[in-house]
C-alpha cells in the first residue's frame, strides 16, 4: 500500500508526543485532551480520511434520534446499512450530511451478511472510493464517523481477518442439568426477564417435550434445535405443565440482547450491537464507535473506504466487512429499477440513543 504524505506523519506525530506534549509527559502534567486519541490535534493528522469519511455519511433517522448510519456506495444515490437495526418495522428518514431529509425505506437485505440497502436521490451525496483489503495489516490506522456523522473517530487495525460463526437464536431460558435422554423433555430452571420465554408466559417448572413437533430428550438436543433457528424466526414449542399439554409460539431473539446483561465484561462495554455474529469474514479494530455509529464507512489515511463497520462487540471491539464482500453484495441487492425518493420535511438536529 502506499505510503501517506509526510505532512500527515508530521501531524500525526507532534499530535501523539513530540514538542509541548513530551514537555506535559516529562514534567508529569495531565495531557491536554486535545491530543487524545480522538482529540482536535491527533484528528488533524487525519484531515484527508475526514473529509472522505464523513462526506459519504448520512444518517438513519427515527423518533428523532439517529439509530444507526449508513455509507453512499453508489452514484445513483444507494446507502448500505446494518440489516439488523430495522427488524421493527418502524418508519425512518434518511439525512444527509447537508441536513435535507428523505423517507426512507430498504430496498433488500443480505441477512446473511447483515447488510441493507436503501436509496437517496442521485447526486445529493457522493459516493465512496472503495480500496482492496488485501494488504492490510494489524496496526495500521484506520478512522471512521462517529455517529453524528460530523466527527472523525481513530483506531487501529487489532486482529486477523476471519469468520465470525453465527450464533443463532435464543429463547431466554435456563434448562434443568439433571436432564435424562432416556426420558421425554427437558424441565426449565428459569425464564430471563424481558426474552421470548416470558413474552408467551413460559414458566419455571415448565416441560419442553417438543419443538416443531420433533421431539426433545436432553438438553444439547433442545439447545440445537433452537440455534438452528436464527433470531426473529418464529417456533412452535409443546410443552408439558402439570397434566396439561399446551402448544405455543415464541419469536426468538438474539443471544447478546437477553445474556450480555450477566456478562462482566459486556456490562464494562455499555451499549453494543444487538447483532454481532454471523459474518462470513471480518476486519477487526479497536475503533471507539457506538451502535449508532454502525454502517459508516471504514476509512484508510488517503480517505479510501476499506469497508463497512457492522457491530460493536465490545468496548475495545469493532467489526467491519471488507469492500470485497460489501460490493459483492451490493451487486446482488440492487434493482434493475428504482422508484423515486420522497423528499422529507426538514427537521432540527438529531440526537443519539
Amino acid at each position: 500500500m502506499k505510503t501517506p504524505p509526510l505532512p500527515t506523519f508530521l501531524a500525526l506525530a507532534l499530535a501523539l508526543g513530540t514538542g509541548s506534549v513530551r514537555a506535559q509527559v516529562i514534567e508529569n502534567k495531565p495531557l491536554d485532551e486535545k491530543y487524545f486519541l480522538n482529540g482536535e490535534e491527533t484528528l488533524k493528522a487525519f484531515g484527508t480520511a475526514a473529509e472522505a469519511a464523513l462526506r459519504s455519511t448520512v444518517q438513519f433517522v427515527r423518533n428523532e434520534r439517529v439509530f444507526v448510519l449508513g455509507t453512499v456506495v453508489d452514484e445513483r444515490g444507494y446507502v448500505v446499512t446494518k440489516a439488523s437495526e430495522f427488524e421493527s418495522g418502524e418508519p425512518f428518514q434518511i439525512q444527509t450530511p447537508s441536513g435535507e431529509r428523505f423517507d426512507g425505506t430498504i430496498i433488500d437485505k443480505d441477512t446473511t451478511e447483515d447488510i441493507a440497502l436503501a436509496r437517496i436521490p442521485a447526486g445529493k451525496v457522493p459516493p465512496v472510493t472503495w480500496q482492496e483489503t488485501g494488504g492490510l495489516l494489524q496496526g495500521q490506522w484506520i478512522t471512521a464517523p462517529g455517529w453524528r456523522a460530523k466527527e472523525l473517530r481513530v483506531g487501529v487495525v487489532s486482529a486477523t481477518r476471519r469468520k465470525i460463526e453465527r450464533r443463532g437464536g435464543v429463547l431466554g431460558i435456563g434448562l434443568d442439568p439433571n436432564d435424562d435422554a432416556d426420558e421425554l423433555g427437558v424441565g426449565i430452571i428459569e425464564v430471563f426477564k424481558g426474552g421470548p420465554a416470558s413474552k408467551i408466559d413460559l414458566l419455571k417448572g415448565d416441560l419442553i417435550v417438543a419443538i416443531e413437533d420433533e421431539k426433545v430428550h436432553s438438553r444439547a438436543e433442545l439447545s440445537e434445535m433452537i440455534t438452528s433457528h436464527d433470531a426473529g424466526e418464529s417456533l412452535k414449542i409443546t410443552i408439558e405443565r402439570g397434566d396439561e399439554n399446551i402448544t405455543l409460539w415464541a419469536t426468538l431473539e438474539h443471544r447478546s440482547k437477553i445474556f450480555d446483561p450477566f456478562d462482566r465484561n459486556q456490562q464494562m462495554s455499555g451499549s453494543t450491537s444487538v447483532r454481532k455474529a454471523g459474518f462470513s469474514d471480518i476486519i477487526q479494530t479497536d475503533l471507539p464507535l457506538e451502535p449508532e455509529g454502525m454502517g459508516s464507512p471504514l476509512v484508510d489515511l488517503f480517505g479510501n473506504v476499506l469497508g463497512i463497520n457492522i457491530a460493536k462487540y465490545d468496548r475495545v471491539t469493532t467489526y467491519s466487512l471488507p469492500s470485497e464482500l460489501v460490493r459483492k453484495v451490493v451487486a446482488d441487492l440492487i434493482p434493475a429499477q428504482s422508484a423515486p425518493v420522497k423528499r422529507s420535511v426538514p427537521a432540527e438536529e438529531t440526537t443519539g440513543n
